[in-house]
């Protein structure tokens, strides 16, 4: 079932091509990943949101990550989201991938 567009949103496509597409539980892709994924966001929230910090915490059913913009003496909460384990694996294996890919092209990432 597809989400119901919000009055003011616009609708945003990205070709999944190049992005490392997350897998299901029963190893196949899901039709969004396989071709395009249809996306709809409110218009300020197509800027994107800075973060420099992230708090990583998990219960049994869920992990809970806040993203932080952290600057002289003041953090500021940006965005928390919450997924399941399985998503959350899915995501950190997307990220390994996505970071190989990246450093290939343009080199190791150094940690400060």
């Amino acid at each position: 079932m597809a989400p119901r567009k919000k009055e003011g949103s616009k609708k945003v496509k990205k070709a999944a091509a190049k992005t490392v597409a997350m897998k299901s539980g029963k190893g196949q892709e899901p039709d969004a990943i396989r071709g395009q994924l249809e996306l709809h966001a409110k218009p300020e929230d197509l800027g994107g949101a800075y973060s420099n910090f992230a708090v990583i915490k998990h219960t049994k059913r869920e992990f809970i990550t806040d993203f932080v913009w952290r600057m002289d003496n003041m953090s500021i909460l940006v965005s928390r989201v919450i997924m399941s384990p399985q998503q959350t694996k899915a995501v950190h294996r997307a990220l390994g991938q996505n970071i190989q890919t990246y450093e290939k092209t343009n080199g190791e990432i150094k940690e400060d």
